[in-house]
């Protein structure tokens, strides 16, 4: 029994035993699972949640971009990752802006107010990114430094100021910390004492920090941190570069920046043990002494920059050891000797990476080495002012990737024929050297731009092409060995130099049509006696057509020994109302053509003596007087166009005798008679060519000519041999027609067809039809052209039509075709995909269209270099497929005058552009939220505006370090915040616009080239800055208003001589008008309107004689309105409302016409029309009003009444002699009405020119 219940004991413990394992299991099985089961969905956890509540409450979020900040789960809010396992916090990203993604309206906002403590709740927070937010410069929170779990903080460009705190030394598990403060320095000083502790450390940023408390040690305490791999410490102030150190322990470091400091050193040692270095930046401090050998020892080398420094003696031998280095700038230093030993080392490179050689302000001195031609990566090579001699070498044709040559204030003397093999050459500087003679200069259709030098020397019989690029200066006037001259389509300016016949005399053919030149014709240009060809169209040339031709024996335009001339290259001509380019062997005529221009007086009747010419084109001018009656003379002229001038009296029967006359135009003068039948004239047929004559009649106007008077001898003789003469004649006629047809069809077409050169010749000629009043489709035209076997075609412009429908599909099949001008028509639909086929095409001009789709093929255009598609109505999505293969591309025009939105840039951040834009316009297209990272490459630009792009963000660093020196910036009408940097470096006569953003700080001070300035609608602070008129002397616009400006005007705005728009209005400013600004005669527009100024208004006022907008409404203004504004006879818009002003309002002159009574309201003590409210009979008359206020009426009633019927007869009666003495006679008479407008427009442009000459200052040579 015993025994039984033992044995049952036992088995009881062993079912116990074992049902308690099998429990154990189970617990380790729910246990994984509820793990398992947190994966999925882990909830965060309360207290941290409240405390990012708490977070959220002490910030200011106008934006909504904590919205989502609601709810239990807080893993779930935007900017907030939890840890998957146990729900704690450990990433808050709140950079601005947050996302690259758009949300509903693009509109990202900074966030500002107080960082709360509660973050301390944080435990396991990891990941702390604030960055690119707006806290207003206050102090970087120190309990910060008690987050001991954060590996990633930063606070850069977060307008964090005051002193660093200490207690980010206590983050010893840090290895990411930026504090870079972006566009803005710190004036309080911090000490580094508490980097220490920060052993790992991998990426430190403190830009912008003043640093100088540790400028003994920071080194030292740098040094502590073995594994760093970038270190950033540029504008930190630090003044002491150790030379050596006793032991290196940041080894690893790859990116090292200590640029813009106060280093007064040699190159340190230790530099030199950062074999792992990619990137070194020592630019603008004053190192001094050579560049030691040992630079070799960072082979890794990518990016080296020491310019702006005092570096001197040779350059080192093993610095072209460096095969990695993709920059090396070296300018402004004291480097002399020869560059031939690297550049040798350089090229010998497996594969040489370098693409920006500067070397620029030094003392080097001997050749440029052969082996400058085989660093074939090299974009941008900077020589300028050294002392290198000799010729460019001839491998310099071998660097097709170049696009900039700066070789300017040197001794070279020879330029090799290979330059002009540089097809991505955009910029050309080789002026201020001694070049030897030239055979040709061929450099043409480029976009170089800048002035050209006088110092090339050319040998005989040289021809110079600078034709189609961007040239500006004066004409170059260079040596008498030049025979061709092609200077056409280009940016020249000023007068043709008077001596040019004089320092030329070899010209045989001057072309500078195209360009600004103004002043007169030189008579030089008579010495000239072997011109043939002279086109100086489409300029602002005046004063009349000299007599040149007088008395001299011109070789090619008067002899009448040459039958035919020959000529070979290319030349642009106004011809048979089109623009000619011969670029073949061709037999042209001679030509001269000065249309466009503002040319008066008579046409010479010396210029009739030209026999031989061909073309003469005189039309668009101003030239008065009669036809010669010599015009005969020209027995070869085939093109005669003197249309749009002033020409009087008839057509000189002598006409009839041009029988190689086969276009003419005389439209648009004051011709009259009838237009002669015979001879040449009954092939000119076309009304077109007389219309606009008021006094001309007969065939083939419409207007028939008086029995007397009118008719011409030499007219319808044939009238009178009956109806057989009749029958006759029109048999001989169709005849003549098939004979003609016979001769004319197969001699030329048929020539055509079988001379190829001949082929392409002509339909060169039909390139352009532009401006002209073309209706319908192109489909069929191009659909044709592109069945050619071969299509030539280079150039399509049909722009300023009215053409309509698609652009065919069969457009890309014009594999030829480099320019595409369509601008002005009535396009619509998709570019077709086909136009990614023409490889060749260098510009398209689709503006002022109604195209709405863009096509992805437009990105394999590798060569095209201006892009305008602006104000039509495109839709959709860029991304970078549509630019990705653009390497050639200058110049980008996306402007649309309408806000509405309806195109959207959508390009990768990471996207790295192929091309440098030197023009970028994109106006009314979302870029935005962020600024736009894919112009980190573009340093070409100097003509920036991102009007209207819906852009979120602050002006990145990067952009500025672009170092760009700009014509124009326009970043209005966006989101964009922050402080606006000083950093900007502008062009002369530059246009500043940053309207309609969210800037804060003080107001920018930029430098002295500015004269537009536009900030309004921003949050600008502050006094404006007292020296803004000695620091900004040029302006002419400045708009400063709807900001919260305080303080007082400054005295200095009355330096502004130039100002003649100058609005201040909606700010907080207080204090007196200044007197100073009453000295700003130039004003036209002026409003201090809605501020808080006090005291009176000035009573020389009347000075600023030239105002036409004053409003000072909304002030505390006192006293009475100055007698002196009556004299303010342009004045048109005045608001004087809501001030403190009293007195009577002044009824003479200009006040006559401001009649309004709201311009005055809101004065309790003003009185007098054309308010309600009658001034008291004594103390407040102003001197000036009507007499019979204080001396009665004199008259009485009736004498009153009479005076007052006596002057509504008078008016009456003026106006009917006025009116219909003057007005009817040019309602009648069409050719006085057309007249008589014609001179008051040049009495307008004479009177506008006068004032500018008087009251514009001349600039001085300091401000070119």
């Amino acid at each position: 029994m015993h025994h039984c219940l033992a044995t049952m004991k036992h088995s009881s413990n062993f079912i116990n035993g074992k049902c308690f394992f099998i429990f154990l299991c189970g617990i380790t099985f729910l246990t994984k699972l509820s793990f398992c089961i947190g994966d999925l969905d882990v909830a965060c956890i309360d207290a941290e949640k409240k405390a990012l509540v708490k977070f959220k409450e002490g910030l200011t979020d106008p934006s909504g971009r904590l919205s989502s900040w609601v709810g239990d789960d807080c893993c779930r809010w935007e900017g907030v990752s939890c840890n998957n396992r146990t729900g704690h916090v450990v990433e808050l990203n709140l950079r601005c802006p947050y996302s690259e993604s758009l949300d509903g309206n693009g509109m990202v906002q900074t966030l500002s107010g107080k960082i709360n403590p509660s973050l301390l709740v944080l435990k396991y927070l990891n990941h702390l990114d604030l960055s690119m937010n707006d806290f207003g410069g206050s102090q970087i929170p120190s309990f910060i430094g008690s987050l001991q779990s954060l590996r990633y903080l930063n606070l850069s460009g977060a307008s964090f100021s005051g002193t660093i705190p200490p207690s980010l030394g206590n983050l010893s598990r840090l290895i990411y910390l930026d504090l870079n403060k972006v566009d803005q320095f710190e004036l309080t000083k911090s000490s580094l004492s508490w980097l220490s502790g920060l052993s790992s450390l991998k990426y430190l940023h403190l830009g912008g920090w003043d640093l100088s408390l540790s400028a003994t040690d920071w080194l030292q305490i740098v040094n502590r941190l073995p594994l760093l791999l970038e270190f950033h410490f540029p504008f930190c102030q630090l003044s002491n570069l150790p030379f050596t150190l006793p032991s290196l322990n940041f080894t690893s470091l790859k990116v090292l920046d200590l640029s813009n400091n106060r280093f007064i050193s040699a190159v340190p040692d230790w530099l030199f043990n950062l074999k792992s270095l990619v990137n070194l930046d020592l630019n603008s401090n004053n190192l001094y002494g050579p560049l030691p050998d040992k630079i070799a020892n960072l082979a890794s080398l990518e990016n080296l920059d020491f310019s702006l420094n005092t570096i001197e003696g040779q350059l080192s031998k093993e610095l072209g050891k460096l095969c990695n280095l993709r920059s090396l700038k070296l300018s402004q230093n004291r480097i002399t000797g020869e560059i031939t030993n690297i550049l040798d080392s350089l090229s010998t490179c497996s594969r040489s990476n370098l693409e920006t050689l500067n070397l620029g302000y030094n003392e080097l001195t001997g050749n440029l080495p052969n082996s400058l031609g085989y660093l074939k990566s090299l974009r941008y090579l900077q020589m300028s002012y050294n002392l290198f001699q000799g010729s460019l070498p001839g491998s310099i044709g071998n660097l097709s990737s170049l696009e900039q040559i700066s070789l300017s204030y040197n001794k070279l003397s020879g330029i090799p024929e290979s330059l002009g093999q540089l097809s991505k050459l955009t910029i050309l500087d080789i002026s201020e050297n001694i070049w030897d003679g030239l055979d040709k200069l061929d450099i043409a259709f480029n976009q170089l731009s800048g002035r050209v030098p006088n110092s090339f020397i050319f040998n005989k019989e040289c021809t110079v092409k600078l034709t189609t690029n961007r040239f500006q200066g004066p004409l170059p006037l260079w040596s008498s060995n030049i025979t061709e001259l092609y200077l056409a389509d280009n940016q020249f300016s000023g007068p043709i130099a008077p001596n040019i016949g004089e320092v030329m005399p070899l010209l045989s053919d001057l072309d500078v049509s195209y360009n600004s030149l103004s002043g007169n014709i030189p008579l030089s240009i008579g010495n000239l006696t072997g011109l043939m060809t002279l086109v100086i169209s489409n300029n602002e040339l005046s004063g009349q057509i000299p007599h040149f031709w007088e008395n001299k024996q011109f070789i090619g335009l008067k002899s009448e020994d040459i039958e035919e001339i020959t000529y070979q290259g290319k030349l642009k001509v106004i011809a048979k109302g089109r623009v000619l380019l011969y670029d073949s062997i061709l037999y042209i005529f001679n030509s001269i053509d000065l249309s466009n221009n503002n040319l008066s007086g008579d046409i010479p009747m010396e210029l009739t003596e030209l026999i031989k010419l061909g073309n003469l084109n005189l039309s668009k001018n101003q030239l008065t007087g009669q036809l010669p009656s010599s015009i005969g003379n020209f027995e070869w002229i085939e093109t005669l166009d003197i249309s749009m001038n002033h020409i009087s009296g008839p057509i000189p029967l002598s006409m009839t005798s041009l029988t190689f006359l086969s276009h003419l135009n005389l439209s648009y003068n004051n011709l009259s008679g009838k237009i002669p039948t015979t001879n040449q004239f009954l092939t000119l047929d076309d009304p077109s060519i007389y219309q606009g004559n008021a006094g001309l009649c007969g065939r083939p106007l419409s207007t028939e000519c008086t029995d007397s008077g009118q008719s011409k001898p030499g007219g319808d003789e044939e009238d009178g041999d009956g109806d057989g003469g009749d029958k006759f004649e029109k048999l001989g006629l169709i005849i003549s027609i098939l004979i003609g047809f016979l001769v004319g069809f197969w001699g030329v077409c048929g020539t055509l067809i079988i001379k190829r050169s001949w082929r392409i010749a002509y339909f060169r000629f039909a390139d352009r039809l532009s401006q002209n009043r073309i209706t319908g489709e192109i489909t069929d035209v191009l659909d044709s052209l592109s069945r050619c076997s071969r299509s030539s075609l280079e150039t399509l412009n049909l722009g300023y039509n009215e053409l309509t429908g698609n652009l065919p599909n069969s457009l890309g099949y014009l594999k030829s075709l480099r320019y595409l001008q369509m601008p002005n028509n009535l396009f619509q639909g998709s570019l077709p995909d086909s136009i990614g086929n023409l490889t060749s095409l260098e510009q398209i001009s689709l503006s002022y269209n109604k195209l709405s789709g863009i096509t992805k093929s437009l990105g394999q255009l590798s060569k095209l270099t201006v892009l305008d598609i602006s104000e039509n109505i495109w839709e959709g999505v860029i991304t970078e497929t549509h630019l990705t293969n653009l390497s050639s591309l200058k110049e980008l025009t996306m402007d649309k005058a309408s806000p509405n939105i309806s195109l959207v840039f959508n390009i990768s951040s990471d996207w790295i552009p192929p091309f440098k834009l030197t023009y970028l316009l994109i106006r009314s297209c979302q870029l935005g939220p962020k600024f736009p990272t894919w112009l980190k490459n573009q340093s070409d630009l100097n003509f920036v505006v991102l009007n209207n792009a819906m852009i979120s963000d602050t002006i990145p660093t990067w952009f500025l370090n672009l170092d760009l020196q700009l014509n124009k910036l326009d970043i209005a009408y966006n989101q964009l915040s922050g402080r606006v940097p000083n950093s900007f470096r502008f062009n002369n006569d530059c246009t500043v616009d940053l309207s309609t953003n969210r800037y804060q700080g003080p107001l920018p001070l930029w430098s002295s080239n500015i004269t537009m300035l536009y900030l309004r609608d921003n949050k600008f602070s502050g006094p404006i800055p007292p020296n803004i008129g000695e620091v900004m002397p040029l302006l002419t616009d400045l708009d400063i208003s709807q900001n919260s400006l305080s303080g007082s005007i400054p005295l200095s705005i009355g330096n502004l001589t130039g100002l003649t728009t100058l609005v201040i209005s909606n700010n907080e400013l207080s204090g007196a008008i200044p007197l100073e600004l009453t000295d700003l005669i130039k004003l036209g527009t002026l409003n201090l309107s809605m501020n808080h100024l006090t005291g009176q208004i000035p009573s020389s006022i009347g000075n600023l004689e030239w105002i036409e907008t004053l409003d000072i409404s909304m002030n505390q203004i006192s006293g009475t309105i100055p007698l002196s504004m009556t004299s303010l006879t342009f004045l048109n818009h005045l608001n004087l409302s809501y001030n403190n002003l009293s007195g009577k309002i002044p009824t003479t002159n200009q006040f006559l016409t401001l009649d309004d009574p709201s311009i005055y309201q809101g004065n309790a003590g003003l009185c007098g029309k054309p308010l309600l409210t009658e001034c008291p009979g004594s103390g407040q008359t102003t001197s000036g009003d009507n007499e019979e206020d204080r001396h009665g009426d004199g008259d009485g009633d009736g004498g009153n009444k009479f005076e007052k019927l006596g002057f509504i007869i008078s008016i009456v009666f003026g106006f009917f002699v006025g009116f219909w003495g003057v007005c009817g006679t040019l309602i009648i008479k069409r050719s006085w009405r057309i007249a008589y407008f014609e001179f008051v427009d040049r009495v307008k442009d004479i009177c506008s020119s006068m004032i500018r000459r008087m009251f514009v200052p001349k600039k001085q040579p300091w401000m070119l």
